[in-house]
C-alpha cells in the first residue's frame, strides 16, 4: 500500500516538473515581462504612504513618501539636514535647508517620474514592443536557486545599435509569480568597472503590485547599503 502511494506520489512530482519546464523559451520570457508590464502598472493604487530607510556609512537614511493620485510629497533627512519635495496637478516646490523652490511646470512629469521609480524598484516596466524589437538579445541561460527557490535566469544583452559600452543584464525572478529575485549588470567607475547585485527579498503586495521590503545591494561581492521598506494604504 505504502509503495503505491510512494509511487503515485513520485509520478506526480516528475508530472508536474515535467509540465513546469514544458514552456518554451520564448513563453518563459514573455510570460515575465507581461507579468513585469502588470506589476508596474501603480494605477489602482490611488493612495500610498511608503517609509523607506537606507543603511550606510553607519547611518540611517530616512524617507517618506505620500501618494494620492498623480500628487507626491517626499521627505528625507540624511546628517541632520532635511528636504521636502511636494508635486501637485499644475506645481511644485522643494524645501532644501528651510529655502523653498518651485519647481518648473515642465519639469513636474520629471519629478514624479522620478518619485514614482522610487516606490517601484524591484519591477521592470518592460513593452513588448520592445520586447519582439530585441528578442534576439534576451535568452533563458538557465536556473538557479535563491532564498531556497528555484528562479528562471534571463540574460538581457545589449543592443548592436547602442552607442555606449553596455554588458548583459541578468535578471532571475520566481517562476510562480514572476517577482524579482535577484538582479545583477556591470558598471563602469573612474575607467573601473564593477559588478553589481541587487538582492529582493520579502513581497509584500498591495492591489496586486509587490513591493519588496528590504533590498540587499553588493557591489563586486562586497555588501553595500541596505534598503528597507514599509508600506501603508
Amino acid at each position: 500500500m505504502f509503495k503505491k502511494i510512494g509511487s503515485l506520489s513520485a509520478l506526480f512530482f516528475l508530472l508536474f516538473v515535467a509540465f513546469s519546464f514544458a514552456q518554451s523559451e520564448e513563453e518563459i520570457i514573455k510570460n515575465f515581462f507581461k507579468k513585469q508590464k502588470e506589476y508596474s502598472d501603480t494605477s489602482k493604487i490611488k493612495n500610498l504612504y511608503m517609509e523607506l530607510s537606507v543603511s550606510t556609512m553607519g547611518f540611517e537614511v530616512p524617507s517618506k513618501i505620500w501618494k494620492k493620485g498623480k500628487n507626491y510629497r517626499v521627505e528625507s533627512s540624511f546628517m541632520g539636514q532635511n528636504s521636502v519635495v511636494v508635486i501637485a496637478d499644475k506645481e511644485g516646490w522643494s524645501i532644501q535647508n528651510g529655502m523653498t523652490t518651485e519647481i518648473l511646470t515642465d519639469q513636474l512629469d520629471m519629478y514624479r517620474a522620478q518619485i514614482a521609480n522610487q516606490t517601484q524598484v524591484g519591477n521592470l516596466n518592460i513593452s513588448m514592443e520592445d520586447y519582439e524589437k530585441e528578442k534576439d538579445l534576451i535568452k533563458v541561460v538557465g536556473m538557479e536557486k535563491i532564498d531556497g527557490v528555484n528562479c528562471y535566469h534571463i540574460q538581457i544583452n545589449p543592443s548592436k545599435d547602442s552607442t555606449q559600452q553596455e554588458t548583459p543584464g541578468h535578471f532571475l525572478f520566481d517562476p510562480k509569480n514572476h517577482t524579482l529575485k535577484k538582479m545583477s549588470f556591470k558598471t563602469a567607475q573612474n575607467g573601473h568597472e564593477q559588478q553589481e547585485e541587487l538582492l529582493f527579498k520579502d513581497y509584500e503586495f498591495i492591489k496586486g503590485v509587490p513591493f519588496p521590503k528590504n533590498i540587499e545591494i553588493y557591489m563586486d561581492s562586497q555588501k553595500m547599503p541596505k534598503l528597507n521598506s514599509k508600506k501603508f494604504l
